[in-house]
């Protein structure tokens, strides 16, 4: 397993490899999000894990490296609201996920950049039963091409340890401003796997393995309501649909195959 101080190492020498293109010239200037929400289900990587209502806490501080982009850290958990799966982990925070991100923006023309984020991260879990699972050590990648049209843009998480598996998510969106106290946020995206990504996202196959593929696809469209320059609300309505044959035959349960969903919060920057 690669050590966090090599990982450390290497999302810096990414970001360093296009230091004389970016964007931010700022130097330790340290700024921070914090957003509360309340959804109707909790999707994941191109699975409905729980399809009861959740609660989800993130938060972000980074600073500014000068012509080196901005390195930071990460954080998120959720709570479930009802007891949908108290058989299965306790309902207070479950999960905690940790990460250390480098991001840095390339510009292309005026108008035109290319954003760039690469994080590791670390997911703990908490009251599983039987027993609590290991903790999960994985790379992430987001990459979007940002222009005055629609943004198209790719995310990708490739887990290291436990279980080595890859997903990939391939979207487009687009942000219309309505009205100075209205933004609407259309988005369009497929999820993708390979084979052990599907195995891990559908449950074993006695009569056979899955292939590397798209998983599922949604629709959405979100709603932003800004208050201030530093605070917002905000609210999503969706669909999501399991499109891999072979998996929405092996999904029971909560694990629905298909779902309509929304979330409401705010986003508190500083």
């Amino acid at each position: 397993m690669i050590s966090p101080m090599k990982s450390l190492a290497a999302i810096l020498v990414v970001g360093a490899a296009f230091a004389s293109h970016a964007d931010d010239a700022a130097w330790f200037d340290v700024k921070g999000a914090y957003s509360f929400d309340v959804a109707s289900a909790y999707i994941s990587r191109g699975k409905v894990s729980e399809d009861r209502p959740i609660q989800v806490n993130e938060m972000r501080v980074d600073t500014g490296l000068g012509p080196f982009g901005r390195v930071g850290l990460w954080y998120w958990n959720f709570s479930s609201l009802t007891d949908r799966c108290q058989h299965k982990h306790r309902r207070f925070v479950p999960e905690q996920n940790y990460g250390l991100f480098h991001a840095y923006d390339v510009k292309i023309a005026e108008g035109w950049s290319f954003s760039n984020e690469v994080m590791v991260e670390w997911q703990t879990f908490h009251g599983e039963k039987p027993e609590n699972g290991p903790s999960v050590y994985e790379w992430r990648i987001k990459q979007s091409l940002n222009n005055p049209y629609a943004t198209p843009y790719w995310n990708g998480r490739f887990t290291v340890s436990p279980l080595a598996w890859n997903y990939y998510q391939v979207g487009l969106k687009r942000t219309f401003k309505i009205a100075p106290w209205l933004t609407l946020a259309p988005n369009a995206a497929m999820d993708f796997a390979d084979g052990a990504g599907c195995r891990k996202r559908f449950g074993a196959r006695p009569e056979g393995d899955y292939h590397s593929g798209a998983v599922s696809a949604l629709g959405e469209l979100t709603a932003v309501f800004p208050v201030t320059d530093d605070f917002s609300f905000h609210a999503t309505v969706g669909q999501f649909g399991v499109i891999n044959q072979k998996g929405r035959g092996n999904l029971h349960g909560v694990n629905r195959r298909d779902l309509t969903y929304g979330q409401v919060g705010f986003k508190l920057t500083f």
